[in-house]
């Protein structure tokens, strides 16, 4: 990936909220 696009970014915040609700319920 040479450059970057706010279609990227916005997926990559989608990932991280994702990620972040998955580890969550792990933990739980």
């Amino acid at each position: 990936m040479c450059h970057s696009s706010p279609d990227l970014t916005q997926h990559t915040q989608f990932f991280e909220k994702r990620k972040a609700s998955f580890i969550r319920e792990v933990k739980d």
